[in-house]
């Protein structure tokens, strides 16, 4: 399967005219014929791969429309995977909750090493097809689905968030949360509402970013690292109100459920939240803070310690582009 992003065809235009070149000018410099640049460029045809990787030494883009397809086998196997389990909606067994679970969790893991842009699409078909399964599934495994469709619509929202579709991410957040409410799973529920605190911090509103994150710490049922991790972040929005003493005690208590955590793994919805991932909600803090030094001690130390494939992902640079102030600013 081929995963584009659905910005390569403006991308391809906008580098095309950025180096003064015509269609004709390209086609011949990249024995590729001149309709089906045009074709790249309208979004009416797909790259492959090595097209996309072709046409970027072409232009001499350094890996900016490479970097927007990808090739995925895996892909391949868990889309077919999925419709085959979508299919048969009568059988719902260990074994649907189970190839759900890879699916997903195959969807997730390509979130920590491509932009977001190229697989929100494809979440949005997944997610609509799960909860159309959880909403008719019966018998004992029904529960097991409906947890799943709840983690999969709360991460449709994370990637709506990422990309900056605000009132999908609300919405279907919220949709996420009162999924997660109605089987009584709270860490769900914590985490929907700490990506609703996310959008927020996008928006750059400190008082939404304190309130959501603030809900989803108190959020009944939630584990310690999750309360941890959104303890953290509804500090970071105290401080930028000013409340600063609020704020300490808020990274104090945080601190104590780590503490008292550092040997629980990390539940499969999260596998990603562990004691030296929540370093970088604490960068981000500091840095509201003013704790220029130490924001640069824990970000420097999260992304030391992420594979070198997850840098690629959306997600971290915020990280990187917060260390680099904190370091001028210490």
């Amino acid at each position: 399967m081929r995963v584009v992003d659905p910005r390569f065809a403006a991308a391809l235009r906008r580098l095309r005219t950025e180096r003064g070149m015509s269609l004709r000018d390209l086609a011949k410099a990249s024995f590729i014929g001149k309709s089906t640049v045009s074709e790249l460029e309208n979004g009416r045809m797909r790259p492959s791969a090595d097209m996309a990787a072709h046409l970027d030494d072409v232009l001499g883009a350094d890996g900016v429309l490479a970097r927007m397809v990808i090739q995925s086998a895996v892909a391949d196997e868990h889309a077919a995977r999925l419709s085959d389990v979508t299919a048969r909606q009568s059988r719902v067994d260990g074994a649907t909750v189970a190839a759900l679970a890879a699916v997903l969790a195959a969807q997730r893991h390509l979130d920590d090493v491509v932009d977001p842009h190229m697989i929100v699409s494809s979440t949005a078909v997944q997610c609509s097809a799960v909860e159309a399964l959880a909403k008719d599934a019966t018998g004992p495994y029904a529960v097991e689905v409906r947890r799943l469709a709840a983690e999969w619509t709360q991460f449709l929202g994370w990637l709506y968030a990422q990309t900056r579709l605000d009132a999908q991410a609300v919405e279907t957040l919220r949709r996420a949360v009162a999924m997660a409410d109605e089987i009584g799973d709270g860490t769900l529920s914590s985490q929907a509402k700490n990506y609703r605190g996310y959008v927020e911090r996008r928006r750059q509103n400190p008082r939404g970013i304190a309130r959501h994150f603030q809900a989803a710490y108190e959020t009944p049922g939630a584990g310690d690292l999750h309360r941890a991790d959104s303890a953290i972040q509804a500090a970071q929005g105290m401080a930028m109100l000013g409340e600063i003493s609020a704020a300490t005690q808020m990274i104090n208590t945080a601190e104590d459920l780590i503490a008292s955590s550092e040997r629980d793994e990390a539940a499969p919805s999260t596998y990603w939240l562990t004691p030296t991932w929540l370093q970088f909600p604490l960068g981000l803090v500091h840095h509201a803070l003013g704790n220029d030094l130490d924001a640069v001690d824990n970000l420097r130390s999260g992304l030391d310690a992420l594979p070198d494939e997850w840098m690629a992902a959306g997600w971290s640079s915020e990280y990187r582009r917060t260390l680099l102030l904190a370091e001028q600013a210490a």
